[in-house]
């Protein structure tokens, strides 16, 4: 038969093992309350979904046109490149 001592010390184990890691809980529950009132407030409130997919749209017209020029630079010193080349 096992001695006391080594059933208390599965015992505490098992508890240990048992027990509910509170941070993890905290920290999924808040992530689920903070999508939720995001959610609701683009779905229900008219003048923040406006507000937002302007400013939205704002930083992508910003990416893009940064991007477009870029490519235009870039196809100029291609151009004056070949031009250099040719001749």
């Amino acid at each position: 038969m096992p001695s006391k001592d080594i059933y208390h010390h599965l015992l505490e184990q098992v508890e240990s093992d048992r027990e509910i890691e509170w941070d993890y809980v905290f920290a999924a529950a808040g992530y689920v309350v903070g999508i939720g009132i995001f959610s609701w407030l683009l779905l229900f409130c008219r003048s923040f979904r406006y507000k937002y997919f302007e400013r939205v749209e704002d930083v992508f017209e910003k990416i893009f046109e940064r991007c477009q020029r870029r490519k235009k630079r870039e196809r100029r010193r291609r151009a004056v490149r070949n031009q250099t080349r040719q001749k």
